[in-house]
């Protein structure tokens, strides 16, 4: 996939990837990618992961003011797209539409060939995507649902389409994965059959939620949005806290009603449930790290005793905790 970024204010080149599925190949292909442009007080970097007909990029960048860049895609593709930070919004030259993507949010994308451009919150904006080739998806989607044929209708015209007009909130188990995918330390042969096997499940979390909501609008203003962000993101660097949810309303000044109102529309899950699933996800990674007993993990992510940890993991997981560890 032969993808270009430019900045529209400096027509300066920031990217361009070196995957190119017109010539497929089976090594594992690693690339990264500093950006820096003091003008627009931009800093970051991206990295790509790519092998056949398959490429991951993931980046973060500082922005000091909203940023327009433009685009071009050369190569026919569907993106599963996930926005782990800042606001986005793209308009692409053969559409009247926007796609605008708020963050944690995620959709599925078919691009076929196209340029356009995408604005930039300021900020730190913070991106996950995997592009792959039509059929790779179109053997996943479930057969004769309604939701996916006006989405399959424009892949066979060859036009830019999401798999929904909606877009969803990324949940702990998808966010999960995608921390595995980039922190992953395998090699050669081991990293692509674990990437693969990673986007696989990716995708069908994405499907499966896709096909079971109900597509309710976000209500909530922009400014209550950036509270409820703001909480997550508490709550991602510090799982292993114990928290009311007036508490937390508090540190973003707002009240627990909003609070419980906006997480449930923009994440789909209860404050705890979420705040549970974290717990979790990072109980089985230490789990599988070693080095601790069960009980040295069930305290590192906040319970306070071991058999509440063990109940809590196996409603979770459907397994005990010393599955992993003995």
């Amino acid at each position: 996939m032969q993808i270009s970024f430019d900045l529209a204010d400096l027509e300066e080149l920031v990217l361009e990837s070196k995957f190119n599925p017109s010539i497929p190949s089976k090594d594992l292909n690693l690339h990264g990618y500093d950006i820096s442009s003091p003008v627009l007080q931009m800093q970051g970097s991206i990295k790509e992961l790519f092998f056949e007909n398959l490429h991951i990029a993931y980046g973060t960048i500082q922005l000091g003011t909203p940023t327009l860049l433009h685009f071009e895609i050369e190569n026919e593709s569907v993106e599963m797209h996930f926005a782990l930070g800042g606001y986005s919004n793209t308009q692409l030259d053969q559409s009247t539409s926007d796609i605008l993507l708020l963050p944690f949010q995620h959709n599925i994308f078919y691009n076929p060939y196209q340029k356009g451009t995408t604005r930039w919150s300021d900020g730190t904006c913070q991106v996950f995507e995997v592009n792959f080739l039509t059929d790779f998806l179109l053997q996943y989607l479930p057969d004769n649902h309604q939701l996916f044929e006006g989405f399959i209708k424009s892949i066979q015209k060859s036009q830019s389409s999401p798999i929904s007009q909606y877009n969803y909130p990324i949940t702990p188990e998808m966010y999960g994965i995608i921390r595995k995918i980039i922190t992953c330390n395998r090699t050669g042969h081991f990293k692509k059959m674990f990437v693969e096997s990673s986007v696989l499940e990716l995708l069908m979390l994405q499907l499966e939620q896709i096909t079971n909501s109900p597509n309710n609008p976000v209500t909530i203003s922009r400014k209550n949005q950036e509270k409820i962000h703001a909480v997550r993101e508490l709550l991602d660097r510090e799982f292993h806290q114990t928290y009311s949810l007036n508490t937390l309303a508090k540190r973003v000044g707002t009240n627990d009603f909003m609070l419980k109102k906006g997480f449930k529309e923009l994440f789909g899950t209860t404050v705890f449930g979420y705040l549970n699933q974290l717990k979790m996800i990072h109980a089985e990674e230490l789990l599988l790290e070693g080095g601790l007993s069960v009980a040295e993990v069930g305290e590192r992510v906040g319970f306070t005793n071991s058999q509440s940890f063990c109940s809590a993991f196996k409603r979770n997981f459907g397994y005990a905790p010393s599955k992993i560890r003995g």
